[in-house]
Order: structure tokens, then C-alpha cells, then sequence
């Protein structure tokens, strides 16, 4: 503190002589070196609490349901209808909201919203029901009536795999445009899943 008080003490100008007319006093400079930290630090603030907010975040919400299968053509024990507890775990990327009069300020996205847009596209459609694929002998089956009025006569092999390709394409479609899809996996069983994931699908 006294070092600076000299700096700006009157009593340590030192002028110096440029072209006999500019002069320059210590003391100037030193005001000006540090009126130029300040703003160096404020500037370092600034960008600091840009890049908070600017932050790309990611925002993930599972969900459960209850679906049986068959894998027409397959060598194994799949080729059978079988049934699965999946899990599916949906996952989105965003800024979250800075605007302090929006009533999802901080948010990438809703939980909720993201609830209402899987659980129509997929969970509500798919849970408790029979998936095949078209090419499979399946008439017979579907006109035993009752346990099979919740089926899904799909243009694809329904495996894990698959499934959470046309699952990331229905999830794609209804979220807000300022909502990235970046991460679907379901899981057919605890230890075996299938994973979606946009930097794998530019």
C-alpha cells in the first residue's frame, strides 16, 4: 500500500522529455497500468460467466416397460416369443435457459416435457405388446384374437439394436429446436444393451 502511495504521491513525478514538448510522469502510468488491469479483469469475468452460461449440458431421463419378441429366422433361443423388462435411458443436449422471467429458467429442458415426449412416442406404444418383423409367418398368430391385440408388424428385425435406431428417430422429431438428441440406450436385459449416440451418427 505504500509502495503505491509513493507511485502516486506528487512528490515522485518524474518528467521526461520527449521532443521538448511531451512529457510523461510516473505517475500517469502508473494510473493508466492500472486502470488497464481492472478492465483486464473485468474482462476476464466477463468471459468467465459466458462460458457458464453458454454451457452445453446434458440432461438424461430413464424409462421402464414390459415388451415380448421374436426374432423370425434367428439360430437361438430368441426365435421364440420371449419377453424383456427394457429400460431406456434418453439423453439430450442443451444451454439451459437464462432468461429469469421464463419459468424453466435454468433448465436445458423440462423433465416433464421429455417424460411427455417418450411416453407417447414409445412407452405407451410399445409396452405390453408383441413385436415381430414383417417377414415373419405371423397371420396365424395375430388371429388368436385377445393375447395378441398389442402388436407391432415392424419393416425390421426387432432386436435391441434396431429398435433404438427407431426409437431415436421418433424422439427426434417432437423435441424443440433448440434440443439436441445426443444419447438413447436401452437395456434388453441387465447386462445387455443397445446404444444411439449423435456423434456416431453425423
Amino acid at each position: 500500500m505504500n509502495v503505491l502511495q509513493n507511485v502516486f504521491s506528487n512528490e515522485n513525478i518524474i518528467p521526461i522529455k520527449r521532443n521538448s514538448e511531451v512529457y510523461l510522469q510516473v505517475r500517469d502510468v502508473a494510473r493508466l497500468s492500472f486502470f488497464l488491469y481492472v478492465v483486464l479483469q473485468f474482462k476476464n469475468i466477463f468471459y468467465s460467466l459466458k462460458s457458464i452460461v453458454m454451457a452445453l449440458i446434458r440432461v438424461t431421463k430413464e424409462f421402464r416397460f414390459e415388451m415380448a419378441h421374436a426374432l423370425w429366422n434367428y439360430d437361438g433361443l430368441c426365435k421364440n416369443i420371449h419377453g424383456h423388462s427394457f429400460i431406456l435411458y434418453v439423453t439430450v443436449l442443451g444451454e439451459p435457459n437464462t432468461n429469469n422471467n421464463d419459468v424453466k429458467c435454468g433448465m436445458v429442458m423440462d423433465f416433464g416435457d421429455l417424460k411427455r415426449i417418450v411416453n407417447n412416442a414409445i412407452v405407451k406404444d410399445m409396452d405390453h405388446s408383441l413385436a415381430v418383423s414383417e417377414k415373419s409367418k405371423h397371420q396365424l398368430l395375430l388371429g388368436t384374437g385377445q393375447m395378441f391385440e398389442r402388436h407391432h408388424i415392424l419393416p425390421y428385425q426387432p432386436t435391441c439394436e434396431n429398435m433404438v435406431i427407431d426409437f431415436a428417430e421418433r424422439i427426434k422429431k417432437l423435441l424443440p429446436q433448440n434440443i439436441k438428441l445426443q444419447n438413447v440406450k436401452l437395456y434388453e436385459t441387465a447386462t445387455s444393451f443397445a446404444e444411439w449416440n449423435a456423434d456416431d451418427n453425423i
